[in-house]
């Protein structure tokens, strides 16, 4: 085979993240895909595409891609934040973002059956705050991005986390941080609470990307409709599942670039 391509040492940076490998003894598919590894006492929620390994690597690839794009929003926040103060607005920026990010991710979308707890209930949480706001689908198309907005936009948020454990332990674990009712009464408060504190926890490089969340959702709810919303997705929510289990705490005792829980690895 002929070698055309010079050697892209960024590229194996950024996607070939090292980790702890695994002895696999069995899946086990429904509510979840739960990996249970040789030596543990808990399985964990892995995307495992046992069939197609090739289909882990391309879709965290994808995954990589936008949060990337996420990351380097944050030289646009003015803009960003001044199309979101109206509906049309909001409706620009999503329909921006999903057909950047469904053509990437969109081929590995987990059916419901498959998704993980926390990823299911996030993309039902989203969704419904979206729908709060009128922001469901565009009946002038009959299919495709533009149409289910809503729904795209948040299974493409939701599965960042199902492929990306690193972050999805952080939000479970600033979920443990809050309830309901704290978010409901005052989100910017809350917020702006619960980013302080994994950015204190962190110790990695991840905690700069929360403060992209720190400078933007304060912005979101100063609308008031942004506020009824959001209260009305939470009651409509089951926020156990947002939460830490006690499976996904056995996993996040084990990381060391996080303190979950405010508490060292092992600890």
């Amino acid at each position: 085979m002929l070698d055309l391509y010079e050697p892209n040492r960024l590229h194996r940076r950024i996607f070939n993240e090292k980790s702890d490998s695994l002895e696999i003894e069995r899946v086990e598919y429904g509510n979840g895909i739960k990996v249970f590894a040789k030596g543990h006492e808990y399985p964990s929620y892995m995307p495992v595409n046992l069939e197609e390994p090739h289909k882990n690597e391309e879709a965290l690839k994808a995954v990589n891609v936008i949060k990337k794009i996420l990351l380097e929003s944050k030289l646009f926040s003015p803009l960003i934040i001044f199309y979101g103060l109206t509906h049309q607005g909001r409706i620009k920026l999503i329909k921006s973002f999903n057909r950047i990010a469904f053509p990437l991710l969109g081929s590995y979308f987990l059916k419901p059956h498959y998704q993980s707890p926390f990823t299911k209930e996030f993309a039902k949480l989203i969704e419904n705050f979206l729908f709060g706001l009128d922001i469901n689908q565009d009946m002038r198309y009959n299919s495709g991005v533009e149409k289910w907005m809503a729904n795209i936009l948040a299974q493409s948020l939701a599965h960042i986390f199902e492929y990306d454990q690193a972050y999805r332990y952080r939000f479970q674990d600033l979920f443990g941080e809050t309830t309901p009712a704290r978010l409901a009464q005052s989100p910017i408060r809350e917020i702006t609470r619960l980013v302080k504190i994994a950015i204190s926890r962190d110790q990695g490089a991840i905690s700069r990307k929360f403060k992209l969340i720190y400078q933007s959702a304060p912005y979101i709810f100063l609308i008031p409709r942004c506020r009824k919303s959001l209260r009305k997705a939470l009651q409509n929510s089951t926020f156990t599942n947002l939460q830490p289990s006690k499976e996904d705490i056995y996993w996040m005792k084990m990381r060391r670039d996080y303190n979950f829980g405010g508490k060292h690895a092992n600890s």
